[in-house]
């Protein structure tokens, strides 16, 4: 017959303290990894509040002066007239670009330009001309079937931007 044996309480008592200290070294590391997750995660957050507020002062100090704000070449513009519907309806916020080469655009694209009167426009270009000194101008339209052509052609020099994507807040 074998003899069975069985754990004593000093034996117990020794695999509880084991593994108590087994537990509560763990879960220092688990704290110290915890910390310092949320101490880059505060970092990286405490960035981007910074780039955010540096961002809203230059939009404030360009606004203040009476020009467009761009950032990184990119802008945004609010679409202020019905000429562009149904393609962009009033109160439609519009990303734009600014082009690589101003000489170079497509007819179908999307430009914002300024008028010879200072005000921006957003149309599309209908036809490029070429004159025989290899000029490059535009012929511009807003997309309302009720518009006709713009009488003035658009010279490369005065497109600011081309458009990207409407933003869908309306």
């Amino acid at each position: 017959m074998e003899k069975i044996q069985y754990t004593t309480e000093k034996q117990i008592e020794d695999m509880l303290k084991e593994l108590d200290a087994a537990l509560k070294k763990n879960v220092k590391g688990a704290k110290g990894f915890r910390c310092w997750a949320k101490r880059i995660i505060g970092m990286f957050l405490s960035l981007i509040i910074v780039i955010l507020v540096v961002i809203f002062g230059l939009v404030l100090t360009a606004r203040a002066k009476g020009k467009t704000v761009s950032i990184l070449g990119y802008s945004l513009y609010i679409v202020e007239s019905g000429s562009m519907q149904p393609t962009f309806n009033i109160g439609t916020v519009i990303l734009t670009k600014e082009p690589d080469d101003p000489n170079n655009l497509s007819v179908g694209d999307v430009v914002t330009f300024k008028t010879e009167s200072g005000a921006t426009v957003t149309h599309r270009i209908i036809e490029k001309i070429i004159d025989q000194d290899g000029n490059v101008k535009y012929r511009t339209k807003g997309d309302n079937p009720i518009n006709s052509p713009d009488p003035d052609l658009l010279d490369p020099e005065r497109i600011v931007a081309v458009f990207v994507f409407k933003i869908p807040l309306t």
